[in-house]
């Protein structure tokens, strides 16, 4: 039974700065751009009882081409799901909803983080799909407490620590900013 050996080659191929996307209904994350609320395009539910809402995805595709496994690990937010009521679009409601799409991007880098830490002894996509699970957990639940001890912005001492908190956890996790991971394999002979 022929064995593989993995070894990483490199965490960063490249930061992408592109403002365009494959869905012109969602934008990637960038510390360039924050959403505003034009861009909360989705039409709020009448039976939500807070004012604005952030719609963002966490995804992630891989492909192994020419031995090198390459992954693509994104943060996106999703205008036409994003809502705000009328009549509640302020400035300390809107960056409220701006840090709720950086916790979500917390959660893509720490996605990268756990990439990078495979070992090639299982399926990767097993693997990243475990760890996906698991980081998405435990930051819907970040998201939650987020709003809680906010009250959705609400508490302006709260939104100001929580506000230095995320910027905070993007510095600790700055070197899983790049949504492009490259790991390289070589079969044992």
């Amino acid at each position: 039974m022929k064995t593989i050996r993995f070894h990483l080659l490199a965490l960063v191929i490249f930061f992408s700065l592109s403002f365009v996307d494959e869905d012109p209904g969602c934008r990637r994350w960038s510390g360039l751009w924050k959403p505003a609320w034009e861009d909360f395009k989705g039409r709020p539910p009448a039976d939500k009882n807070y004012d604005a809402y952030t719609f963002y995805q966490v995804s992630f595709s891989y492909k192994i081409e020419n031995g090198t496994l390459r992954v693509e690990i994104k943060t996106c937010f999703d205008f036409d799901d994003s809502w705000v009521k009328e009549g509640k679009a302020t400035p300390q409601l809107l960056l409220h909803e701006q840090k709720h799409f950086d916790i979500s991007e917390i959660q893509a880098r720490k996605l990268r983080q756990h990439a990078l830490r495979w070992n090639g002894q299982d399926d990767f996509g097993k693997y990243l799909n475990k760890g996906n699970d698991s980081i998405a957990e435990i930051c819907n639940l970040m998201q939650d407490t987020y709003d809680y001890e906010t009250e959705n912005s609400k508490n302006a001492a709260a939104q100001a620590q929580w506000n230095k908190k995320t910027d905070s956890l993007l510095r600790v996790y700055k070197k899983f900013e790049s949504p492009f991971l490259k790991l390289s394999y070589k079969a044992a002979k």
